[in-house]
Parts: structure tokens; C-alpha cells; sequence
């Protein structure tokens, strides 16, 4: 028994339009889905993390496909069996126009999935780095193998399955199965998405499951986790009604835009579920302020004592159910505990600030000092003027990163320069990390602004 069959009869386009209208709608529909992600996360972070940028850029391919599906369903395609009279050479140069586009959106449509796929991953990424633990990193790893591998198996399948090449937009004669129905890149699809969804369902939830959240809010999560099953339902649900159909264009293009909508949903619904829920990093206006916090404009200091007092309750950094899952029981490795996630440090060989991230933060020392009315800011930092340098705080960093030099450290962190104080959620970040920051320095300096100089220059 063949895999492939002969093309399915010619239909009218009123049989089409309902299809064309619908995948129109399911387009526009999932792009409103993450338009509505990314400015939720604008307006409350202020910032778009890396799974928004990931989800941004799926809005490329998802808009592509969608603009070359119009003409492949009014043309048609050369996977129609046309009774009566033969096709006229405009007919015949429309269909293979539709046919050449057929094999774009059949990479495009993958290339939207796996995009959205790669924002979930991103997300268990971050709660991976809270977890800390070698197994779930050797296991992320293992995952983003994965998609990077079953993704050009996925393109190979699309443009390998016909030759000569060109048979694929042929008309007439009948180029054969293999170049008008595609099988091949159907069974492929099917296997490396069933594939892939499962594995972004079977490796967060045993981590929910573990942690110590409430019953409630781990069935919460769990839930909005295994949507991504629905995808898989989804993915090989219609494989037997295409085969039975023999390909017809209408039907695969309908069950595409039904799996992207689901897959748009399964690797949007976290995001914007926190949203919903009102948790998440805010700007300042919206979170409550405790008083003993850090006002770095009055020049206020709290010590990090207090900084370690107040994290518990004060969850600045819990994004989209990240600090729900990593602050409330996420099983921890030795590594948790250490320092905040990113710093900004200042070179002391060349006063460039560089940022970092985990595991990549060198050793490094910090600066204690008193604030005065002279104090520069980030901005100034990085773009000093004549005015800026002649600052006592500019000279006092500047000293202090000549002192850290000279104790051989290479790195510097001053809260006055190396936190942007105009972003909200940076500085709410930075307050709930100090404590961890002054405790993993490798050295403290302390400026003493109103203790002068021993004489003779001891310190």
C-alpha cells in the first residue's frame, strides 16, 4: 500500500472562503494575543525579558504564512484533480505560483511554532536558574538540543521529499504524490511537535509538583503547563482526516492555524495569567512601598540586614509566577542562595561598566559610603561631562575604583552608577538583591566622609 493517493476532486471557493476568513482570524487573533503579552509586560516591567523578544519575533513567520496562505487558497494548488475542461495557461501559471508558496508556509508554519515553543522554554529557563540544581540545567540543555535538531529535520522533510526539485509547482502533467501532498513533512511535523510538547510538559511540572505552593496555586500552574497537551491533541488529531482527504489543501491549512492559536495560547497564557492575577514586577506606582525601603532619592539608606528582613515578603523579583515557584519551594540546589541574577560592575582599569549575568558575575568589591548632594547617576556615569567630573561623588567612585585596583580586584559595584534608578523595576530588583550582593563581595570599602585623613596618610 502507497503513502501517497491521487489528488482530491476540485471544489468551488465557496467551500474555501470559510477557511480563508477563519485563518485570518485565527492570525489576527494570536497576534493580539502577544501584542497584549508584550505591552503588559511594558507597562508593569517597564522592560521585555528574552521569552518576549522570542514571542515578538513569531509575529515575522506568523504574518508571512498568513499572507502567502490568501493566494494559495483563491489560486489553488497543484494538488487538485480538475475534471472537464483543461486548465487554461493562466490558471495553470496561478497554481503554480500557489504551489512554490506551499512549500514556504509549510516552513514558516513550523518556524511560528517553534518560536513559541523556545519563549516556554525561556520562561522554564529562568526557573531553572532559581532552581540551580545540574539536573534540570543538563535537562534545559537537552531540550533546546532538541529543538534546534527537529526543526531543520522538519525543513529537509519539506524540500527533500520531491525530485527533480522543480515537480513541486508543477501542474501538468501530474508531478506525482510526492511532490502534490507532502506527506513526508506532514509525518515529520507530526513526530517533532508531539515530541517537543511533551518534553515542555514532562519537565516543568514535576518541578510545580515539588515545591511547596498551596494545592491550589500548584493545580493553577500545572494547568496553564500542560496546554501545551492540547497542542499535541492538535498536531495529530487531523493527520488521519488529511491522509483520508487525499491532502487537500483546505483541511491542512485549517488544522494549522488551529494548532498555532493553541500553541499561541499555551505559550502566552502564564504571561498574561499573571497579569490577570495582578502579581508580577510593577512600576513603583502600582506596588506598595515599605517604609523601611531604600529611597535612594532622599538619600536614605537601609542596611543590608534590613534588605534580608524584608525579601520574604516583598517579592520584587517574581516574574510571571517565577518567584511563586522559585521563592515558595522550588526545589533548590547549592547554588540558590548565592547572588542576584544580573549586576552591573564598574572596570576599574578602565571605568566602563559591563553587565553580567549568574554564573558569569566576576569576584568583585563594593563600595559602602554615605550619600551627599553631589552624588552621579548612572547616565552620568557612562557619558561623563566637564561638570560630572569635577562631582565629589564622580571623584569618590573614581578613588574608590582606584583603591579596588590596587587590591587587585578588576571589578567594582557603587550603587550610585551601576543602578539605573529611572527604571522602577531595576531598582526594585536591585534593593531585594543588595543583601546577597554586599554578602558575596570579595571585598567591602568603606568611605567615611566625615572622618578625615590621619596624618601622614594612614588610613
Amino acid at each position: 500500500m502507497t503513502l501517497y493517493s491521487s489528488p482530491p476532486p476540485a471544489r468551488p471557493f465557496s467551500d474555501t472562503k470559510p477557511i480563508l476568513l477563519t485563518s485570518w482570524w485565527i492570525t489576527i487573533f494570536c497576534a493580539a494575543v502577544i501584542v497584549i503579552r508584550l505591552l503588559g509586560r511594558l507597562v508593569r516591567v517597564e522592560r521585555l525579558f528574552r521569552e518576549d523578544l522570542f514571542a515578538a519575533a513569531a509575529l515575522i513567520p506568523l504574518f508571512m504564512r498568513m499572507g502567502f496562505v490568501h493566494p494559495i487558497l483563491v489560486f489553488g494548488t497543484n494538488n487538485v484533480l480538475v475534471g472537464g475542461a483543461p486548465l487554461s495557461d493562466g490558471e495553470i501559471q496561478h497554481r503554480a505560483v500557489a504551489s512554490r508558496l506551499v512549500l514556504v508556509t509549510r516552513i514558516l508554519y513550523p518556524a511560528t511554532l517553534w518560536l513559541l515553543k523556545v519563549v516556554t522554554l525561556e520562561f522554564f529557563g529562568r526557573l531553572v536558574r532559581l532552581a540551580s540544581t545540574k539536573s534540570y540545567t543538563i535537562l534545559l540543555r537537552c531540550i533546546r538540543a532538541t529543538l534546534a535538531v527537529t526543526f531543520p529535520a522538519v525543513v529537509i522533510a519539506d524540500l527533500a521529499e520531491c525530485h527533480p526539485f522543480t515537480n513541486y509547482w508543477q501542474v501538468v502533467p501530474d508531478p506525482g504524490g510526492q511532490c502534490r501532498q507532502g506527506y513526508v513533512q506532514l509525518l515529520t511535523l507530526t513526530v517533532c511537535n508531539v515530541l517537543t510538547d511533551i518534553l515542555l510538559v514532562v519537565f516543568p511540572v514535576p518541578i510545580v509538583i515539588k515545591s511547596r505552593l498551596s494545592v491550589g496555586r500548584k493545580t493553577l500552574l500545572v494547568g496553564l503547563l500542560c496546554l501545551h497537551v492540547f497542542t499535541v491533541i492538535v498536531a495529530v488529531y487531523p493527520v488521519p482526516t488529511i491522509l483520508r482527504e487525499d491532502g487537500y489543501q483546505g483541511t491542512r491549512t485549517t488544522w494549522a492555524s488551529v494548532e498555532i492559536l493553541m500553541a499561541t495560547f499555551a505559550a502566552n497564557a502564564l504571561a498574561i495569567g499573571t497579569f490577570v492575577r495582578d502579581t508580577g514586577v510593577k512600576k513603583e506606582r502600582f506596588r506598595y512601598r515599605p517604609h523601611t525601603e531604600l529611597d535612594l532619592g532622599n538619600g536614605l539608606r537601609r542596611s543590608p540586614a534590613a534588605v534580608r528582613a524584608k525579601k520574604a515578603s516583598w517579592l520584587g523579583h517574581d516574574l510571571d509566577g517565577e518567584a511563586e515557584v522559585g521563592r515558595q519551594g522550588l526545589p533548590r540546589g547549592p547554588e540558590t542562595d548565592k547572588q542576584g541574577n544580573e549586576m552591573r560592575l564598574i572596570n576599574t582599569s578602565t571605568l566602563l561598566l559591563d553587565e553580567f549575568y549568574g554564573e558569569d558575575i566576576p569576584k568583585y568589591a563594593i563600595l559602602s559610603h554615605t550619600w551627599t548632594k553631589e552624588e552621579v547617576t548612572l547616565r552620568e556615569w557612562q557619558k561623563p561631562t566637564a561638570t560630572t567630573t569635577c562631582k565629589a561623588g564622580f571623584l569618590k567612585v573614581k578613588d574608590a575604583c582606584a583603591v579596588t585596583l590596587s587590591l587587585a580586584h578588576e571589578w567594582l559595584w557603587a550603587d550610585t552608577v551601576c543602578i539605573d534608578k529611572t527604571s522602577s523595576a531595576e531598582l526594585s530588583e536591585a534593593i531585594n538583591s543588595m543583601y546577597a550582593w554586599y554578602r558575596d563581595s570579595a571585598q567591602c570599602l568603606v568611605y567615611l566622609a566625615d572622618v578625615e585623613p590621619l596624618v601622614g596618610g594612614g588610613t
